[in-house]
């Protein structure tokens, strides 16, 4: 059943797997936070050889002697700068540990201690989760093979590095070292447990390659010792850039030891981690000591494609102490073993404590009030490479400074001072804000030896404290090096931004404000570095958006934010922001300025559609009527906003074409969203404002700005209801009967239904343009078809057919342009010519032969010509048209026939009427009053389109086949849908000449899906199996060249098999829609014995099925149609003319011929079964119309079809006999015997005609073939006739004249016995028996009134006596002359004067 196992039928088409309506509605989302790749880092171990037991009793386990400490960070040697914030990690065993536990700072135990600040302290932590962390996460945002993992070691203070580390060194027997180290190390913890003193140093390499691929494999280098002199990070670089050079890394010296760390990628759902500001972060489950994943600040490159909007609070400040030169100092006697306290302090009053906001060491409190840097032994001018994390307040002020204190320590354990381990020996400190800025980069500070109060006055060296003197060391040189690197997304560091911030917090304090000043913050924020206006730019719009509403002066611009709505607020962003983009937009306006805003207008669209959004919320309208929700002033506003914008869309576009296809785009999205929150009369008002602009002629630039905002417009979420303003989806349907459903674009249709009605009335416009207009429009509306067939609210059957109601104008549409669908071709000249305009007919129409074989000449053009109906027969019947099946063949021709007349002039003529003089070869033929009826309602002209062979399109045409595919599929899924009661209300109200349009639309669908192969393969048999699809498609694929590109052949193959789905879908949507038109007006169609206009365009359309290649599943269901309709319509087949019998019987013998069997079986049956109706209308006399017609059929297939003869055809014959011999109805009656002989006969003509090229060579046995030819033609005067003329022609070639005479004989017995039968003539054939006695087979003619291609009268038959008459003279017989003309000269004036 075709009912069964159906599908959508633009979900076969291939453009829908191209659509992608996920972003019709963009996915709005607030920024996320963004990383590069991140690394977590892992820390393991970190042992040394020299090992023993720390524990007093000497019974725990074997560890390191003595405490050491890791910092891990990364360092890009590439670009010689440090990426990350430093990592510290404790891996000591928790009994080296203690050994440092007697000499922490106090006051810094507690994790949450006092208030004294504006601090912030970790929350929502388990207590201890971040006391010991070992696994780190770093982000890199450029990741390359140069970015090393960098460890740096300390351990407690205790000596010079080269003393502490010769232990370390040595491989000998180390009982007895690691127990002279341990209780050296012992003294140094408990005396300097806070100190540490740089150890040594191993580097890893992080990536492989540039595009993050982490190497895995590596491990830590070997330990090396740390050099005093190469601490900074300058020299680091130096040693890592030899890192690869193994000859100069084996100079450094190497402690014994390894460092376990492994690296791995973060799984994106990552749990226990904690930000760099100490945050757990979502789905942190806290597991204990240890098992937190700390985040690890990167420092991101300052350039904007690294950039990312902040989208969390951050406000870090690292400090880095370079340097101090103190060797030139004489203040203080002892400075050596110099230590940098580090406070940040918010007063320089006496009593003025510092904050606790600097983040801890592992082992301490997250927060304390102090950081020291490392220590070098006897060092007066010691580097640093220490990294000290302050977290800033939210509010900064002058007195927020960084204060340095440097302590002399003493290391000497047996110094009588035991209790003086530090000796302040000078202080410099640093104030944060400059300018109201946080000062970065690097810094010279003098120091002073004291400190007193309000010190914060005094700089550089200048004394300006009116209390107490501050003395310098070193008369206030700049001694101390110090750098600062701040990470906040409450700071900026650009000049620019800070005033335009600065301002607006004066503005928010204090209405006296100067706009003046606001205006030249506003034009400087140009001048941002790139990076910047990134990091800050949620910030930034909230205070444009504020600055909008507040602001009066003119040349404020380019800003937008809505404040909370209030009664009391005058102006409104989306208010003011309409106005605004007006005064851009008016002519007077900088052009570089409108440009700008047509470049960016989708952002000002957005805010705009926001701020209306924000509005109806916040102040309750949304619950009110779409009229009473927006002023009147603001309509205007959005009115006149649209009408100054469309010059720049439509007339300036030349100017800047980007810019005014963005602000074309924008333009459609607002006025779409606008359908949400405003009044939609108002805005169908403004999409009829914005078509105004448009004319027919624009050029194609301006047809795809129009389509394009018809597009976006009618992607509205509630399109359907847009369009049918009446209960729909709420569970009933209106009835069809109760619906006035419209057929053509009437004024009433398309105020009812606005936008459907404006889309097709574009699109009918769009038609009459050239060819790429007509595909832009084609696209929009398919692709809004193909919307409804997957919107899953309206899957309902019923739904689906009250939405197709709404493009019922689309057949009226169609069928005015249905000579655009070139799809079917036939190209046959009409009857009208001259018999000798041979040279006109498409030689590709002539089946080729081999060049210089005696069988061209024997067997002329002529004769498979006239036998195929395309071409005239000889010169011997000059008065005889030719034999051609206007409405068989001719205009039924498949579209195999690639060929056209208008190949060439086509491209040349630019209106219907200047067109070949030949009529046109596409199968809608137009009569002059169709023609004039176009051309009155539509005043452009327009060429059809180009008719060429696939084989040789240019490119244009190939497109253009795409194009009319697309055109015509339009109709074809309307009918499916709709009710029975629909169509037939269709077709009651249309007039006979729509209803032939009707269906000349319905024909060309039969077209669609892969496109039919050229001329040549009418020299193959015709393939119509998957695979056969499938090769042809993929041969012509190949030689698109503006088609879409393919990957590979997959891609290529589903392409094809989504085409042939197609094909098999319309053809069955197609018979569906005949079915129901045949139920309905059988009446009509049986008028006239079923000789009518309206049958023979229903026959025609049932025909085009077998024409052009289907499938194996759709030719099935053709079969069962073509038995239903001729059972149904018996005389149009059985009674009057014979062509629809001929072409019917054509296209059945020719699936005979096919490939697959179960095609051949089904043809046969149904050819069959056209025999046994044709048997049964005659009250079981005969079928001799169908005989005849099948005979003139296996003809015309010799001509086309090479391989006829073959063993396919041979077994759809049997398959007939079978049929007839089986058959238990007619078993007593001669029917099995006539088709047996009918068999017989076809195969006879097959035999010899194969024959006949064998025996080229041979004139009598190629004589002898003619004459068995023209015996089995003895039932069909034409065909018999056609093959006594070529024989007389060889007779004359070879010199034999009385056997050419004696050819002519039988023509005339022939002739005169049709003319007899037709009640024309005196006699018939008896009359030449007195010549010879075989002239009795001219009897065996059967007649057929409804032969209408037997053109013989007295004329053709005298000229036919003379022939034989001269023929016969010729051989000295005038005696049998003379008797044969006394036999027939009584019968006319004509014979008389031949006597």
């Amino acid at each position: 059943m075709r009912s069964e196992a159906r599908l959508k039928l633009f979900t076969l088409d291939p453009d829908t797997q191209k659509l992608d309506f996920s972003g019709i509605e963009p996915d709005v989302r607030q920024f996320e936070e963004k990383f590069g790749k991140r690394v977590l880092v892992s820390c393991n171990d970190l042992s040394f050889n020299l090992q023993g037991c720390v524990a007093e009793n000497e019974e725990g386990p074997t560890t390191n002697v003595e405490p050491f400490y890791v910092v891990l960070s990364l360092f890009d040697v590439q670009n010689s700068r440090k990426i990350s914030a430093d990592f510290r990690v404790d891996l000591n065993h928790p009994l080296v540990r203690q050994m440092t536990s007697g000499s922490t700072n106090k006051q810094d135990v507690h994790i949450n201690g006092s208030s004294d600040g504006p601090l912030r302290h970790a929350s929502g932590l388990p207590v201890g989760s971040l006391q010991y962390p070992r696994q780190g996460v770093f982000s890199v945002t450029c990741p390359h093979p140069e970015i090393f993992l960098v460890a740096r070691i300390e351990k407690v203070l205790q000596g010079g590095i080269t003393h502490c580390t010769e232990p370390y060194m040595k491989s000998s027997d180390s009982a007895k070292m690691s127990q002279k180290v341990l209780k050296n190390a012992k003294t140094a913890c408990s005396r300097l447990g806070q100190y540490r003193m740089p150890f040594a140093w191993a580097a890893r390499p992080v990536f492989k390659d540039a595009s993050g691929t982490l190497d895995k494999s590596s491990r830590f280098s070997a330990l090396y010792r740390q050099d005093s002199s190469k601490l900074s990070d300058e020299d680091m670089f130096k040693l890592l850039t030899d890192f690869r050079k193994a000859e100069k890394m084996a100079k450094l010296p190497v402690l014994l030891g390894n460092l376990d760390v492994t690296i791995d990628s973060v799984a994106p759902d990552v749990t226990n981690c904690v930000t760099t500001s100490y945050i757990p972060v979502r789905n942190f489950e806290g597991n204990g000591s240890g098992g937190a994943l700390l985040e690890v600040e990167e420092f991101v490159p300052c350039i904007a494609k690294c950039s990312q909007p902040f989208t969390i609070y951050k406000n870090h400040l690292y400090v880095y102490p370079k340097h101090l030169k103190y060797d030139g100092q004489k203040t203080f006697t002892k400075a050596r073993n110099i230590a940098v306290c580090v406070e940040f302090k918010d007063s320089d009053e006496d009593e003025a404590q510092p904050v606790k906001c600097i983040y801890g060491h592992p082992g301490g409190p997250l927060f304390t009030k102090q950081a020291y840097a490392t220590v070098l032994h006897h060092q007066q001018n010691p580097e640093f490479y220490d990294e000290i994390k302050i977290e800033l307040p939210t509010q900064l002020h002058e007195k927020h400074h960084l204060l340095f204190t440097f302590y002399h320590v003493s290391c000497d354990s047996n110094s009588k001072k035991k209790d003086l381990v530090e000796a302040p020996v000078g202080s410099a400190w640093l104030p944060l804000l400059r300018d109201g800025r946080v000062i970065m980069n690097e810094q010279l500070l003098p120091v002073a030896a004291n400190v007193p109060a309000g010190y914060l006055g005094s700089q550089d060296g200048i004394n300006k404290h009116s209390g107490s003197e501050i003395k310098w060391v070193d008369g206030g040189k700049p001694l101390f090096k110090v750098s600062t690197h701040l990470v906040s997304t409450v700071y900026t560091q650009d000049q620019h931004l800070h005033n335009f911030f600065h301002h607006c917090q004066i503005m928010e304090m204090s209405e006296q404000a100067s706009e003046g000043e606001l205006v030249k913050y506003l034009k400087s924020l140009h001048a941002m570095e790139g990076h910047v206006m990134v990091n800050f730019l949620t910030t930034i719009l909230n205070q444009l958006f504020c600055v909008l509403t507040r602001a009066t002066h003119e040349d404020v611009a380019f800003v937008f934010k809505p404040e909370p709505y209030s009664s009391t607020n005058v102006k409104t962003v989306h208010e003011e922001l309409a106005k605004t983009m007006t005064a851009i937009l008016r002519p007077s306006t900088d052009f570089l300025t409108s440009n700008k805003l047509l470049k960016y207008s989708w952002y000002f669209f957005e805010a705009l559609v926001k701020s209306m959004a924000q509005y109806l919320m916040e102040s309750g309208k949304v619950k009110l009527a779409r009229i009473q929700r927006f002023s009147a002033s603001f309509n205007h506003a959005v009115e006149t906003l649209v009408n100054m914008l469309m010059p720049h869309i439509t007339q300036k576009y030349k100017d800047n074409l980007d810019a005014a296809r963005n602000a074309n785009h924008s333009l459609a999205v607002f006025i779409k969203r606008c359908f949400t929150f405003m009044d939609r009369g108002f805005v169908f008002k403004q999409i009829n404002n914005y078509m105004n602009c448009f004319m027919p002629g624009d050029p194609k630039t301006l047809y795809e700005f129009k389509f394009e905002f018809l597009r976006v417009v009618c992607n509205h979420e509630h399109y359907v209801p847009l369009n049918l303003p009446m209960p729909f989806g709420k569970g009933r349907i209106q009835r069809f009967q109760d619906l006035q459903l419209d057929y053509s674009l009437t004024d009433d249709f398309c105020r009812n239904h606005f936008l459907v009605g404006l889309l097709l009335r574009e699109v009918g416009g769009a038609l009459q343009e050239f060819r790429e207009i007509r595909q832009i429009a084609i696209q929009v509306l398919k692709g809004l078809m193909i919307k409804h067939t997957f919107d899953d609210r309206y899957a309902a059957k019923s739904q689906q057919a009250r939405l197709a109601t709404l493009y019922l104008p689309l057949f009226g549409l169609l069928q005015e342009n249905v000579y655009r669908l070139d799809i079917k071709e036939s190209a046959i000249l009409s009857n009208h010519n001259n018999a000798r305009e041979d040279s006109l007919v498409p030689h590709s129409m002539v089946t080729p032969q081999k060049p210089g074989s005696c069988i061209e000449n024997a067997l002329h053009k002529d004769v498979f010509g006239v036998i195929s109906g395309t071409a005239s027969p000889h010169s011997s019947t000059p008065n005889v048209s030719s034999v051609h099946h206007a409405d068989s063949r001719g205009s039924l021709v498949s579209t195999d026939s690639g060929n056209s007349l208008l190949d060439k002039s086509s491209d040349k003529t630019n209106s219907l009427e200047k067109s070949s003089p030949f009529p046109s070869p596409c199968s809608v033929t137009f009569q002059p009053h169709q023609k004039e009826r176009f051309t009155r309602r539509h005043s452009v002209n327009v060429p059809p389109l180009p008719l060429e062979p696939e084989g040789r399109v240019p490119p244009l045409t190939r497109a253009t086949k795409r194009v009319t595919m697309d055109f015509s599929l339009l109709s074809a899924p309307l009918p499916d849908p709709l009710q029975d009661k629909a169509l037939f209300a269709y077709w009651n109200k249309a007039a006979p000449l729509e209803l032939m349009d009707f269906f000349t639309l319905i024909e060309s669908q039969e077209g669609v899906g892969p496109v039919a192969p050229d001329r040549k393969s009418l020299t193959l048999p015709v393939s119509r199996n998957r695979a056969g699809i499938l090769h042809a498609r993929l041969q012509q694929l190949g030689t698109l060249e503006n088609a879409h590109t393919f990957n590979n052949k997959a891609d290529v193959s589903s392409q094809c098999l989504l085409e042939a789905n197609v094909s098999t879908e319309v053809c069955l949507t197609v018979l569906d829609t005949l079915s129901i038109f045949i139920m309905g007006f059988k009446i009509q169609l049986n008028s006239d014995l079923g000789h009518n206009p309206l049958m023979k365009k229903v026959f025609q359309v049932h025909l085009c099925f077998l024409q052009i290649p289907q499938s194996e599943a759709a030719l099935k269901q053709v079969f069962t149609s073509l038995r239903t309709f001729i059972y149904k319509f018996h005389c149009t087949f059985f009674d009057g003319r014979a062509d629809m019998c001929a072409s019917l019987c054509y296209e059945i013998l020719k699936c005979c011929n096919s490939k697959l069997s179960s095609i051949r079986s089904d043809a046969a049956h149904l050819l069959y079964f056209l025999m046994k109706s044709n048997f049964d209308y005659t009250g079981r006399k005969s079928f001799v119309r169908t005989h005849l017609q099948v005979v003139i059929a296996v003809s015309q297939l010799i001509a086309d079809v090479i391989g006829i003869g073959g063993t396919r055809f041979q077994q759809s014959l049997s398959i007939i006999n079978n049929c007839a011999n089986s058959d238990k109805s007619i078993k007593h009656t001669a029917f099995p015997s006539d088709v047996k002989d009918l068999t017989k006969r076809i195969r006879t003509v097959l035999m010899a005609t194969e024959q006949m090229k064998e025996h080229e060579n041979d004139p009598e046995m190629l004589v002898d073939l003619q004459y068995s030819l023209a015996k089995s033609y003895t039932s069909t005067p034409e065909l018999r006739k056609t093959w006594l003329d070529s024989m007389a022609r060889i007779h004359h070639k070879n010199g034999d004249l009385s056997e050419a005479a004696m050819c002519y004989v039988h023509v005339a017995a022939l002739v005169a016995e049709y003319l007899w039968r037709k009640g024309m003539f005196r006699q018939g054939c008896s009359a030449f028996r007195v010549i010879t006695p075989n002239i009795d087979e001219e009897a065996a003619m059967m007649e057929d009134v409804g032969m209408q291609d037997v053109h013989f009268n007295e004329e053709v038959l005298m000229e036919l006596l003379e022939e034989c008459a001269d023929g016969l003279g010729r051989r000295s017989v005038m005696s049998s002359s003379l008797m044969f003309t006394g036999s027939s000269s009584p019968s006319t004036n004509s014979a008389e004067t031949l006597r």
